[in-house]
């Protein structure tokens, strides 16, 4: 796609014009792996402030930025920061990088089991997005490992996890045994818990339920698998032109982006991948009913995380007053 990379960089979050107070700024300036001498200028100058450092912490939980906060309030200003907070920071982000750690071994694991059994399976989100975008599976906080499955597959696996000591969670309305075909054109996911490890698994046939207005052929994209590495271990994702797409519906349908984790992640796929194929991109988003949805997720990036967009994509999302309300809101 022609045209000129586009910066919002008279939107930045050091920028007065935003009216938002300095810690959500310092938030938004660390929710990145990429800091330019600009930003961590920005961020010196907020950390010398006299910052709610408790509001801080409090909302870089939910919001699933203690990793990158830690990391470039370490890298960049520990001088300024109060130590006791650095300490809290500290100890929370090696917390989240120990249990990174072993929920991305369990998932290698667990997706070995798969293919040993004929399953072709693909995960979605978690580790493996965390090791794209972000490079490190430390840097992305996440909770539960999201596998995705071909829906003829989806009890095979489903018998294979309980198998192995995961237990199923059946959400309401799920059933078992001869029934069991109705869940697959209702719901979209099966959800597991292992009692000993705690680790939690999200077993996809679909990447929504069939009621959200998104309709994608996983089969057609399952053609299209490129390899990967996860802890020196070969594994095969979606395309990243499908998996940003999949990221913008998930933010879209999940409480409409109530984290900025999420945003994030969009932000660090395109800053990650330049070559991006933007009109592979679009074209499934226009195709599947995501537009829209695609347009709101970048405008997003953009808008907030200074994400790069091509002109023709930047201006595709300015020209759309609903993509720009739902922005502003």
């Amino acid at each position: 796609m022609s045209g000129n990379t586009h910066y919002a960089a008279t939107r930045s979050p050091g920028d007065e014009s935003l009216e938002i107070r300095d810690e959500f700024r310092l938030l938004l300036l660390c929710a990145r792996t990429r800091v330019d001498p600009q930003q961590r200028e920005l961020i010196r100058a907020l950390t010398r402030k006299q910052l709610d450092w408790e509001f801080i912490l409090a909302k870089a939980h939910p919001h699933a930025l203690i990793p990158l906060l830690y990391r470039n309030l370490s890298d960049f200003c520990a001088d300024l920061v109060p130590p006791a907070i650095l300490e809290q920071l500290e100890s929370d982000y090696l917390v989240i990088a120990e249990r990174n750690r072993t929920n991305t071994t369990e998932l290698i694991r667990v997706l070995r089991l798969m293919e040993s059994a004929g399953i072709s399976a693909v995960p979605y989100k978690g580790p493996a997005l965390a090791a794209l975008a972000h490079g490190d599976i430390t840097l992305r906080k996440f909770w539960d490992l999201d596998i995705v499955v071909r829906p003829r597959d989806i009890i095979p696996a489903k018998s294979l996890l309980i198998s192995h000591g995961y237990q199923w969670r059946p959400m309401k309305g799920q059933v078992t045994g001869r029934n069991e075909a109705r869940n697959i054109h209702i719901w979209h996911e099966y959800n597991f818990i292992h009692p000993d490890t705690r680790v939690m698994i999200d077993l996809h046939w679909r990447i929504s339920a069939s009621r959200f207005p998104f309709n994608v052929d996983l089969d057609s994209l399952w053609e299209q698998l490129v390899p990967a590495r996860l802890l020196d271990e070969d594994i095969q994702v979606f395309p990243t032109e499908a998996l940003l797409v999949f990221l913008c519906v998930h933010g879209s349908k999940d409480m409409w982006w109530k984290r900025i984790g999420w945003i994030c992640d969009i932000a660090e796929l395109l800053a990650s991948n330049p070559d991006l194929d933007w009109p592979y991109s679009i074209e499934l988003a226009t195709e599947t009913g995501a537009r829209r949805m695609l347009m709101l997720g970048l405008a997003l990036a953009h808008e907030l995380l200074q994400a790069p967009l091509p002109g023709q994509v930047y201006s595709w999302t300015r020209s759309d007053s609903e993509v720009q309300t739902l922005v502003e809101h």
